[in-house]
Parts: C-alpha cells; structure tokens; sequence
C-alpha cells in the first residue's frame, strides 16, 4: 500500500509539477542504510514498467561527473527511463572507488560489498517504482566499467544491455559467452591506465584480459556472427574503429570501439550521446 502511494505521489507531482521530475530524488537500500543512491524519476507517467538505466561512476569521481561525459539524463527522462546514480565509498586516500574485483580498485583491502549494493539498489528501486526487469542497463566509466561486468559476469540474466568504458572484464566470464546483455565497449588503444591490451593496475592486483580479445571470444564461444555494421558519425575527437557481432541464438549483440590514440580520458565529440542513446533504445 504504501509504495502504491509513494508511486501515486510521484506520478501526480510529474503531473503537476514538471520540474518536480527533473531533481533526483535520494534513497537507500534497507540493506546498506548508510549508502544512499540518487534516483531520476521519468517525466512521464506510463501504464507500462520503466527501464532502468544504472551508472556507475570512475575512480575518484561522482555520477554528476560522469552524466556531464555522457548527457543522456534528459533523454533518458523524456523516453521514461527510470536513471540510479548509486555512489561508491571511499578509500582511506578520501577518494571514492568501487570494489569490482581483485583486479580492480580496492588499494587498501576494505570491503565495502559493492555488488551486493548495487543488487540491492535494483530492488529497492524496483520497490519504489514499476520497474521492467527485462530493461536494466549498466554504464560504467573506468573502475565503474570494471564493476559492470563483474555483476554481468556474476548476473548475466539480470542485465539486457552493458556500456563499459575504459575498464575491462574479469580473466575468467564463462556466463557472458552463453547469455547475459549486449555489450557496447569503448576503449582508447593508447589508454596509459587500462591497456586495451591487458594488464594490471599495481602490482598487487590481478592481472585483466584485453576486453578486445574477451568480446572476441564471447562472440566465437556464442556462435555470433561478425556483421558490417553502419559506420556511426565522427563520436571522438580521433578516429575510431568498430567491430560488432549479432547473436542469433541469445537475441544480443556486441560491439567494440577502439579510438586510435585514444587516452583513458576519453575526449567525446558533441554528438557521443546519440549514440549512446541509441545503442539503450535498439532492441
């Protein structure tokens, strides 16, 4: 009854008060009480559940930061897309990091349980609006790269669509060659911090693949099929390649853009968010 009413008031207040729609509103899990989550509400009402798009913010940075690199909050409200900024803790440095894996950011062996927050984010939004299951998008940037797919690898079923930038897979995803989102990696191939190559991050931390040979092996394991897909227009300040599969058997596709003498800092042009837009909207 309660999130009945809750979701009434929201729906009445995007009624009558547009702009009450366009400031997040702020929560937490009943699990992590002490970490709380911001949450865009979509601006219009809907008989049908919202998508759910999740970003997950870099190393040493916040979600305003990385929704300034991506700008698909007011689209993703305009098409009723429910948008989570939840927010990693901080290390004993004071800067804030996720846990995604032994490869990566956890330098001072804390243990903040970030994929269990983040799984309980789902479910408390889920609790608070009519969320579709079958449309929850992860983007990550960097360390929040790293812990998309670790909760892909580890919930393949739970994601339809994955964007990771400039951060990599775990050495061993069996779950993501037999199901699990579509996937739209970018990644610079002059990246000083995650080489698109592989590598490690300090020299206590686990080694991680190249995320270019894991889409490729995703794509033989699953039996896609390599295809010439539309050139998009110029989305970086330097050329780009591309490489996509479509996956029959599974319904997804992958796709992979290498920046030539593309940085960690990835530098956008003007029209980056299009197509990040699109690849959220196609089926």
């Amino acid at each position: 009854m309660k999130q009945f009413l809750f979701l009434l008031l929201c729906l009445l207040l995007c009624l009558l008060l547009p702009l009450a729609c366009s400031r997040p509103q702020s929560f937490a899990p009943q699990s992590f009480p002490e970490r709380p989550y911001a949450l865009w509400v979509p601006d219009e009402a809907s008989p049908k559940p919202f998508a759910l798009v999740v970003l997950l913010h870099a190393y040493d940075t916040s979600p305003a930061t990385q929704e300034r690199f991506f700008r698909i909050k007011a689209e993703l409200q305009k098409a009723g897309i429910a948008y989570a900024w939840p927010l990693g803790t901080k290390n004993l440095s004071g800067k804030r990091y996720w846990d995604a894996n032994t490869s990566c950011c956890n330098h001072d062996a804390q243990h903040p349980e970030d994929l269990a927050y983040i799984m309980a984010v789902l479910e408390d939004v889920a609790q608070r609006l009519p969320i579709d299951s079958t449309r929850i998008s992860l983007i990550g940037l960097s360390n929040g790269a790293f812990l998309a797919y670790q909760l892909a690898c580890e919930n393949p079923e739970r994601f339809s669509k994955l964007i990771a930038v400039a951060g990599a897979p775990p050495a061993s995803c069996p779950s993501l060659s037999a199901s699990g989102p579509s996937i739209l990696h970018i990644h610079g191939d002059a990246d000083e911090w995650v080489p698109l190559e592989g590598g490690k991050l300090s020299p206590t931390a686990t080694a991680f693949p190249s995320p270019s040979t894991m889409l490729e092996l995703w794509a033989t394991q699953a039996q896609c099929l390599p295809i010439n897909a539309e050139s998009p227009p110029p989305l970086f300040q330097q050329p780009f390649s591309q490489k996509a599969w479509i996956c029959p058997q599974q319904k997804r596709h992958l796709t992979l853009w290498v920046i030539e003498g593309g940085k960690h800092q990835l530098k956008p042009t003007r029209t980056f968010h299009k197509a990040i837009l699109h690849f959220l909207f196609s089926p």
